[in-house]
């Protein structure tokens, strides 16, 4: 029973769910009288998720990822011919 409450609890705060959500609350948000907070909302979630892209985006780039991270790794030395 715990089990279950704790994923359908944490399944909305994990990070490409809740851009989405936040997203979808936005667009929502848009035909109503906060559309000041609905257009806010959709473009954080669009600015998120092409930021921080996902495996699950579309987005999702591999070389960018290697690319942030490559610099930060130490280097082995190079063998030195002649």
């Amino acid at each position: 029973m715990l089990f279950w409450l704790k994923k359908a609890l944490t399944a909305p705060f994990l990070p490409l769910n809740f851009t989405l959500l936040a997203g979808v609350i936005g667009v929502i948000l848009l035909a109503t009288k906060r559309q000041k907070l609905g257009r806010a909302l959709v473009m954080a979630a669009v600015l998120a998720l092409v930021v921080f892209p996902t495996k699950a985006s579309p987005s999702s780039s591999s070389n960018r990822s290697r690319h942030a991270i490559g610099p930060s790794r130490p280097q082995p030395p190079r063998p030195v011919y002649g």
